[in-house]
């Protein structure tokens, strides 16, 4: 009866890896259609902080043109004259949250198999509007944070300066890896669960643990896909138009959502908890 039982239950848990797949192809068409989207609201702000990053470290022309990403979010950032972009930017700032709330309620209907309509992207995004908006505001301080730590210039420090600076900036990163961890169930608990921006954060945090190595796993194939997402500038176009960042979101969510699921939903004996 027990051999029964294990078998039954080993069955019921598919191979991550053939699972994994199995779902994304499933659902290959509505990350297309999402991603565009996804990417028309967040342009704007991703262009502004690619030049950002490029003026901080200095990156000569030649090295940027190199790398397809920062060769495209120039030549957008310069296509509508400077107080265009400005206002672009801005807006895509204030936008960026809400959208990323909708973007995740969407993909976590994917992941965990339930029927959404894609007007539900922009009806969870008006409904997570501040929440959302705090959450992006955060995010993109923690991107400049991380920017500016990194192109801190110590080398004209004296030796007790350099250590002080040094034991920051690795402070710094350790909290950032941790924030990444975070963020893989930031937006998730926002939309899920009806509860205070205290408590989002506290609930990653402890998800940031409990979770660790579908963390670790989930954050190692994002930088993967990143990393193989830089071959020609023309084939990146395409990928970054059409699946990158529904790609990344949807691996995020299926490392994330059973982590939530057996804490938060299924220890709740029968109850949605907020869950659609």
């Amino acid at each position: 009866m027990s051999g029964k039982k294990n078998k039954a239950g080993n069955e019921r848990r598919k191979n991550a890896f053939f699972r994994y797949f199995e779902l994304l192809i499933s659902k290959i068409d509505k990350l297309f259609y999402l991603n565009i989207v996804y990417l028309i609201f967040i342009l704007p702000l991703l262009c502004g902080l690619v030049a950002l990053a490029l003026n901080m470290f200095g990156v000569p022309p030649e090295f940027a043109g190199k790398v397809s990403i920062f060769t495209y979010a120039v030549r957008l950032s310069y296509v509508f004259p400077q107080p265009v972009s400005m206002i672009l930017f801005v807006a895509s700032a204030v936008l960026y949250g809400p959208i990323t709330a909708g973007f995740t309620y969407m993909v976590r209907n994917y992941v965990s198999g339930r029927h959404v309509w894609f007007s539900e992207l922009f009806k969870r995004a008006k409904e997570n509007f501040k929440q959302g908006f705090l959450l992006g505001i955060i995010d993109i301080i923690v991107v400049i944070s991380l920017l500016m730590y990194a192109a801190l210039d110590i080398s004209k420090l004296d030796n007790t300066q350099k250590l002080y600076y040094g034991f920051m900036r690795t402070a710094f990163f350790i909290v950032f890896i941790f924030y990444v961890y975070m963020r893989h169930y930031l937006y998730l608990l926002a939309v899920t669960f009806d509860l205070s921006l205290k408590a989002v954060f506290k609930n990653s945090a402890i998800f940031a643990v409990l979770g660790v190595i579908n963390n670790t796993v989930a954050t190692l194939i994002i930088l993967v896909i990143t990393w193989t997402f830089n071959s020609t500038p023309a084939v990146d176009a395409v990928l970054i138009v059409s699946i990158y960042f529904s790609l990344c979101a949807f691996t995020s969510m299926f490392a994330a959502y059973p982590i939530v699921k057996k804490y938060m939903l299924e220890e709740k004996s029968g109850k949605s908890d907020g869950i659609e």
